[in-house]
């Protein structure tokens, strides 16, 4: 790819198209790389299509009035927006219009071909999951997505946050040479081990300082496998099992199981626990639950969905998605080895604070939008 000193040379504004700015690993990303590219000098600008939602107000502090919302509701809602961002595109004069995840990427195609900025800026898409199971879904998904396979040779380049997703992209449909990889990131600093912290939010929750716990942050989705988790709780009755994320807080499980709903304190929830459970089924890209966990020393207990036996190496235990004694032999290897946890969380906490930094990120994002070399059809990066 070009030198890193080419990449940091390069100035021009960037407009991001987003389909919201609630919770979600995305939303995040692209909060931290805005703010990470503001500081640099490179202005930045976000069209969030929805309306508020939790990083909002944060983006706003960074980059005021540059943060835009269309707040489409309905059918009804896009030809106007699709309208106000042309006119926005034509306004700002962007060097990039960066669209993240489908519905991102689609608006922000039409409006670089509307607005008429082919030739004087250069498109890109984001990919956030890897192999999604669309059935799962509404039509106006899989509509949206036929749309961006439609589309796709027109983007100067499509940006992976996994290599599991760039390669199930580039297989299935998307015709596009210019694929890249790019992990996220996380901030190793407010992601960090807190003993302190641990019996802080212990005992707010009500949970003895020595009872072995473990976590699941995501959202309750068809692709999340909760089902996998309330099992895992049922079959180990002398731990506490806690899930964190939107609609958690209405899940059924036995009496050790606690569902958390909405949180903003998730450094806290995982300095409380012991291990970081993920059961997702399909459709992960790169998790940022497995690097924030990473981050604050904790081994992790994954299924082999997207980029996450990758990531976690020898780091903790991978299993096949959906093998729920996959799952319960993994609980009890660690569950039954302190040592080994202490370790596999020492060694996380190193790696990810040397390969996933913000800044670095943000450096990946400039080399490629001054003219990196694409890995193809989903080699690796």
């Amino acid at each position: 790819s070009s030198s890193a000193g080419e990449a940091h040379r390069w100035t021009g504004p960037v407009l991001h198209v987003i389909s919201g700015l609630g919770v979600g690993g995305a939303e995040k990303m692209l909060t931290h790389l805005a703010t990470e590219l503001q500081s640099r000098g490179i202005e930045q600008y976000i069209v969030n299509l929805s309306a508020g939602g939790k990083y909002s107000s944060e983006l706003k502090s960074v980059i005021g009035d540059n943060c835009v919302e269309l707040n489409v509701r309905d059918a009804f809602d896009v030809v106007p927006a699709l309208i106000r961002l042309c006119r926005l595109v034509r306004k700002v004069r962007p060097a990039v219009i960066q669209g993240w995840m489908y519905h991102g990427d689609l608006f922000a195609t039409i409006a670089y071909l509307l607005a008429f900025r082919r030739g004087s800026a250069k498109l890109f898409w984001g990919i956030r999951c890897s192999n999604m199971d669309l059935s799962a879904y509404r039509f106006q998904l899989r509509a949206v997505v036929w749309l961006c396979r439609l589309f796709s040779p027109l983007p100067k380049g499509i940006i992976a946050n996994s290599l599991v997703g760039l390669k199930a992209h580039a297989t299935g449909g998307y015709r596009n040479p210019h694929f890249h990889h790019i992990p996220n990131c996380v901030d190793g600093g407010r992601y960090q081990p807190d003993p302190e912290l641990r019996r802080k939010t212990r005992d707010a929750l009500g949970i003895p300082q020595g009872r072995f716990v473990f976590l699941i942050v995501a959202r309750v989705d068809p692709m999340k496998g909760f089902d996998i988790f309330t099992k895992l709780a049922e079959r180990f009755p002398d731990c506490h099992a806690l899930a964190a994320g939107r609609g958690t807080d209405a899940l059924e499980g036995p009496e050790n199981f606690m569902g958390l709903g909405m949180r903003d304190d998730i450094p806290a929830l995982l300095n409380a626990v012991d291990l970081l459970v993920s059961t997702s089924l399909f459709g992960e890209g790169q998790s940022n639950s497995l690097i924030e966990a990473m981050a604050c020393g904790l081994p992790v207990l994954t299924s082999d969905t997207g980029d996450s036996a990758a990531l976690v190496q020898d780091g903790g235990v991978v299993v096949a998605p959906g093998d729920v004694q996959g799952f319960i032999d993994g609980m009890e290897r660690l569950l039954g080895n302190e040592e080994d946890r202490r370790r596999m969380g020492d060694q996380n906490r190193r790696r990810i604070l040397s390969d996933f930094s913000c800044g670095t990120m943000a450096d990946r994002f400039l080399d490629v939008y001054a003219g990196g070399v694409a890995i193809g059809g989903g080699g690796g990066r």
